[in-house]
């Protein structure tokens, strides 16, 4: 079975400030591959598993387009969320001898992924994980053209990519797993990442049952040569998870005073830290102190944020007067049911 694994990764503009942080944990990923294709020349140490392709947004544009017969609506980088599902057509001269090609999110920090990803699950799913910020497709013509079958006879992906209205659709998410499991093809849900909540100062996991709930009281993340690990507490001792990665949501993570680039450090919220020795229970609880998030609160009291979030409304009532429908209400998907990894 071929299982090598392919990433592939549009971003135009600076890459944020833990951006060499990314590379170091993609590094530590040996057997997975990853493509930049960027107008960011910053002379980053870039590991021998991640290639980059200096190119122009106008470019990347024009080489999506010439997929499709129609007038594709991409003026910013930021839509280019609405075309991940095609990437396995539109990028296909990269991704020639690899079995699984993918698109994922640069505002992360991997653990060992193959680890999780293993020859089992890759060879009895064709689609690996639900959420746009990791996702893997078997690379067959079938499944890279899969995202073109029609939904309930609508032609789902054109009104995505040449939505003229600004609404996002986010067909990476709802209507690609929606056809996975209307087609009857296999999407492994359980893969274990730490999507943090966008309205929390603390660390608090997304998509874990309401009884794993006291995990986000006191804990953080330990990444250490390429391992990563939630740390807990629990009945006064320290809980270890191992997780394929953890997502910051638009979280706005800084670099401790003084951090030194490293195999070993701390993510505790909202700061890398460098560790020497061993994590303790005073230093989980510590770290982890809750705190409100005032940051949140007055980001959204801005005239700034209030702009955008009227722009973001009058975008979806433009779209269901333009096409009559919204169809993100009728994609449904059935939820992961985690186990326990303990």
């Amino acid at each position: 079975m071929n299982n090598r694994i392919l990433f592939i990764v549009p971003y135009f503009g600076r890459f944020h400030h833990y951006f060499q942080l990314w590379l170091q944990s993609c590094k530590y990923n040996e057997t997975v591959d990853w493509l930049l294709l960027t107008d960011d020349k910053t002379a980053y140490d870039y590991p021998a598993n991640v290639k980059v392709e200096y190119t122009t947004f106008a470019q990347t544009v024009k080489q999506i387009q010439s997929c499709f017969d129609f007038p594709i609506v991409l003026d910013k980088p930021y839509q280019l969320c609405e075309f991940k599902v095609s990437y396995g057509e539109v990028f296909k001269a990269f991704t020639e001898g690899y079995g699984f090609w993918g698109h994922c999110d640069i505002d992360v920090i991997w653990g060992n992924l193959r680890k999780h990803l293993t020859d089992e699950v890759l060879q009895n799913h064709s689609k690996i994980s639900w959420r746009g910020h990791l996702t893997l497709y078997k690379n067959t013509e079938q499944i890279n053209t899969l995202y073109r079958k029609s939904i309930e006879g609508v032609d789902f992906y054109k009104y995505a990519f040449a939505n003229p209205t600004g609404f996002p659709l986010a067909p990476d998410e709802r209507a690609i797993n929606y056809l996975y499991e209307t087609e009857g093809e296999k999407v492994y849900k359980n893969l274990m990442f730490a999507d943090l909540k966008i309205r929390s100062y603390n660390f608090s996991l997304l998509h874990f049952p309401d009884d794993e709930n006291y995990k986000n009281e006191c804990q953080v993340f330990l990444w250490n040569k390429g391992t990563l690990q939630r740390l807990f507490i629990e009945n006064g001792k320290i809980v270890r998870e191992d997780y394929a990665y953890i997502h910051f949501l638009k979280r706005n993570m800084q670099l401790a005073k003084g951090f030194a680039l490293s195999d070993k450090f701390l993510i505790a919220p909202n700061t890398f830290i460098n560790i020497e020795g061993e994590v303790t229970v005073e230093m989980i609880k510590q770290l982890s102190a809750q705190k409100y998030y005032w940051a949140y609160l007055f980001e959204r009291l801005t005239a700034r944020y209030f702009i955008a979030k009227m722009k973001y409304w009058k975008s979806k009532r433009a779209f269901k007067s333009q096409f009559g429908f919204v169809p993100l209400k009728t994609l449904k998907l059935s939820l992961p049911s985690y186990q326990n990894p303990l």
